[in-house]
């Protein structure tokens, strides 16, 4: 597959909701302007029958005109994103949205597709779902290392094998990473897409979704403090145990490089509530981890908004050794927090996923949760249970974290415009 022209393997995705009007329409734009490109229509379960009218359109050409029908209006980007999961497991290599409004050109379909190198496919690894291996060890590479001559290849990204080492392959677990950035994630049958653009709609590595929020300031926060205050990892924690919850109305806001969730890039780091009192190493320190723990949970809440229900929190990354930490996590998020036993999530994720390739590949399938259920241990020694007159603390504390994340942008932005100048 090196010389066929992108257009020979172009799959137009075209959502439809009581487009029955405009639906005949832009095929026959999109046919006109080329005619060797196929459509899906994903149609959303239509009262004005444009679904059946789709459904006509396709037996009436069924090598270009394809039909997904979903049961209900569930929203722009959810379509997409089914079209798009159609579209790559079927091989298409150039996938292009198109409203059935007409708000897209069709006829502006020839300039899109000659800007793409009719050479790209040959250039990428060919896409392959989840569960297959994409091939086996060189027989040099094996060799070298007294490996078999049947070593399967697969892989997937660092949170998403984190998913799976965790044991977040399953609904209601939830993994949240506590190192110098965070990442709040679940796994999902279905994608979940956030319209205010805070969460990502990832793929997981296991044939789901994994929709996932990142803050930029966790260990950055507690590192910066730790470092005020000539402090070690223990003291640190005992100087946060100090202090009670709440800090005595010491809030920090932790965008000291900026933030991504809630998106403020021009942000810096705000303690509220600096007082003689609140100023010593106890309250500074506590505050830091309830500030970026806060930070995550604004992620959390976001998630939950989208119809995600957590049970239990997975915690990994360095924060998640403190007990103290964990024990705000457990309060701030709500629900009981544990670590896993193993400390690499995503590398020993990488070796449960390629045990779940090796068994469908050598024919003996299992299920990716059966093998997470046998090989995931959770160390309990550090589990946490929240604490309902402390949750409460913090619910409040998370209101007057969210209103200052939004109530200060346009402060960071004449900040960043104070320093860009010169002037400081």
């Amino acid at each position: 597959m090196t010389s066929e022209r992108p257009s020979q393997r172009t799959l137009v995705i075209i959502p439809t909701y009581n487009e029955r009007e405009n639906l005949p329409l832009i095929l026959d734009r999109v046919h006109a302007a080329r005619p060797d490109v196929h459509v899906l229509v994903v149609d959303d379960g239509s009262p004005d029958g444009t679904g059946e009218l789709a459904d006509e359109r396709a037996l009436a050409d069924p090598d270009r005109v394809h039909v997904m029908h979903r049961g209900a209006k569930d929203g722009l980007g959810a379509a997409y994103l089914a079209g798009f999961a159609w579209g790559l497991g079927r091989g298409y290599s150039v996938l292009v949205e198109m409203d059935a409004d007409g708000s897209h050109a069709p006829e502006q379909l020839y300039r899109l597709l000659e800007a793409i190198d009719a050479g790209l496919a040959s250039k990428l690894p060919p896409l392959a779902p989840s569960i297959e291996p994409v091939g086996t060890v060189r027989p040099s590479v094996a060799a070298r290392f007294g490996l078999g001559p049947r070593v399967f290849v697969s892989g997937s990204g660092d949170n998403m094998m984190g998913a799976v080492g965790t044991g977040n392959v399953s609904d209601g677990i939830v993994t949240a990473s506590l190192g110098t950035s965070g990442t709040v994630y679940a796994c999902s049958d279905a994608p979940i897409v956030d319209p205010n653009g805070e969460v990502a709609a990832f793929c997981d590595a296991t044939g789901r979704w994994l929709p996932l929020a990142c803050t930029m300031n966790v260990t950055v926060a507690t590192e910066m403090v730790r470092t005020m205050f000539g402090l070690d990892h223990a003291g640190l924690s005992a100087a946060a145990a100090a202090a009670p919850p709440g800090s005595e109305g010491l809030l920090l806001v932790p965008f000291f490089e900026g933030e991504r969730t809630p998106n403020v890039p021009d942000g810096t780091g705000v303690w509220i509530g600096v007082r003689p009192r609140t100023s010593g190493p106890a309250h500074m320190a506590r505050a830091a981890m309830e500030g970026v723990t806060l930070g995550l949970n604004y992620g959390l809440n976001r998630l939950r908004e989208l119809g995600l229900a957590p049970r239990e929190i997975r915690l990994t990354g360095g924060g998640s050794k403190s007990a103290v930490w964990r024990q705000i996590a457990a309060d701030v998020f709500g629900c009981s927090v544990v670590c896993p036993a193993s400390e690499e999530g995503a590398a020993y994720g990488a070796a449960l996923h390629a045990m779940w390739v090796w068994h469908h590949a050598t024919g003996s399938p299992r299920p990716i949760a059966d093998i997470a259920q046998q090989f995931v241990a959770l160390d309990e020694t550090t589990r946490a249970m929240p604490d309902a007159r402390t949750a409460a603390v913090y619910l409040e504390m998370q209101a007057l974290f969210d209103r200052s994340a939004r109530d200060l942008g346009g402060v960071f932005t004449a900040h960043r415009r104070l320093l860009t100048r010169g002037r400081v």
